[in-house]
């Protein structure tokens, strides 16, 4: 992905703002992806400094995924945002989450990772319809009716032993 390694050995001092439309294929490119179909659009402020380069995201958009309750496609707005300050040393290495410290003979930094990571911390643990009526009443039905069952067999026989001594 070309598109996301950006060169700033040539730029001038001052911020520079780039914008990515983000997509399938930019989700898929990344192995065991958390994420499979999402449209984002996200910009990108670069401000270069003589020592260092302080990179700010903001993002927009939607991902499609499955409800985890009723198993019904989920479309889930998001907005989300990141900065991440970029120093230059002796040799690469990430010093925290929030501070990445490049060689001083690199002249590209490749974003698409930090985009990635961006993201996907930002997807809810949970993914469901925000009301459960949104979900199909079918799919609740059966899962109640589980649910009910595994309450009436689950009385264990130690339970009830336990009980009488009360």
């Amino acid at each position: 992905m070309k598109e996301f390694v950006l060169a700033f050995y040539g730029l001038k001092p001052g911020i520079h703002t780039y914008n990515f439309e983000i997509g399938k294929t930019f989700f898929s490119a990344f192995e065991n992806s958390l994420i499979e179909d999402a449209d984002f659009h996200v910009t990108l402020s670069l401000d270069k400094q003589p020592t260092m380069l302080t990179l700010s995201f903001s993002g927009k958009g939607e991902i499609r995924d499955f409800c985890d309750r009723c198993g019904d496609p989920l479309t889930m707005k998001s907005e989300v945002s990141d900065e991440i300050i970029v120093k230059f040393g002796d040799e690469d290495y990430e010093q925290t989450d929030e501070i990445l410290v490049l060689s001083r003979d690199t002249h590209d930094v490749d974003i698409a990772p930090m985009i990635y990571e961006m993201i996907v911390l930002h997807l809810p643990f949970k993914r469901v319809h925000k009301n459960r009526s949104a979900c199909n009443a079918e799919v609740l039905a059966k899962l109640s009716e589980k649910e009910s069952r595994n309450e009436q067999n689950e009385t264990d026989p130690r339970w009830e032993a336990l009980k009488k001594l009360k």
